[in-house]
């Protein structure tokens, strides 16, 4: 059976490589964005496409940021470097603050329950006022 500091630690790395991956998504999306943006106004003034090309090319960047938002993955990142950072402090109280292990498993368990709360969603459905 791992120990409790094995398992911090497996979730520390997996949480901190979740992170990378929703910020290098965020970064790279936006990139995308302006150069389809770019891309799509040089084409229209200068015909260098079909028609269609322009017109899919032109509706490009409205969609990738509309995805963009939806799928929230600045918020995501954030959330995930917040949970590395909690993990660490788990980490560091087991090991520098000869806490026992029962009473930082049980911060953990609380931890993992304020956090799920704060997860970004997708969006709400309508609500009634």
């Amino acid at each position: 059976m791992d120990s409790l500091t094995e398992d911090l630690k497996k979730e520390l790395k997996r949480h901190r490589l979740l992170a990378k991956c929703n910020y290098l998504a965020a970064y790279w999306i936006s990139t995308a964005v302006v150069i389809v943006s770019v891309v799509a106004g040089l084409s229209v003034g200068s015909d260098w496409f079909t028609k269609e090309v322009r017109t899919v090319l032109s509706a490009l960047p409205g969609a990738m940021l509309i995805l963009f938002e939806r799928l929230k993955f600045e918020e995501r990142s954030d959330w995930h470097y917040r949970r590395t950072y909690a993990l660490r402090s788990l980490l560091h109280k087991l090991k520098y603050c000869g806490r026992p292990e029962a009473e930082v498993s049980q911060e953990w368990l609380d931890m993992i329950t304020s956090m799920e709360r704060e997860w970004p969603k997708f969006g709400r459905a309508p609500q009634k006022p």
